[in-house]
């Protein structure tokens, strides 16, 4: 029984993080936007990155390096940029031309 319950609390504790984590990531992304402009994407990320592992729990931060918060990071970008296309979380991320 103990087992049970300690893996539900865990499972809540994940849930919960990975949502404020995400919330983080995500106005961390647009302060970086705004902070360092169009084609710097590599000093964003970094930006993204530094900071976030800063905001996690000491606890998160043994088991979770920033290489690996990076590709956490990464998955995030990529499912806004999803999003941002057409307005779907749908796998469906489309180039936009520079005249359109």
């Amino acid at each position: 029984m103990m087992i049970i319950l300690g893996i539900i609390l865990l499972s809540y504790l994940l849930i919960k993080l990975n949502k404020d984590i995400r919330l983080k990531a995500y106005d961390l992304f647009i302060r970086a936007e705004h902070h360092f402009g169009s084609g710097t994407g590599k000093n964003k990320m970094k930006y993204v990155i530094e900071n976030l592992y800063r905001y996690l729990p000491n606890l998160v931060t043994i088991f979770i390096s920033t290489e690996t918060l990076q590709k956490i990071v990464q998955k995030f970008f990529n499912e806004i940029k999803d999003l941002l296309d057409d307005g779907k979380r749908n796998k469906s991320i489309r180039r936009v031309k520079n005249n359109e």
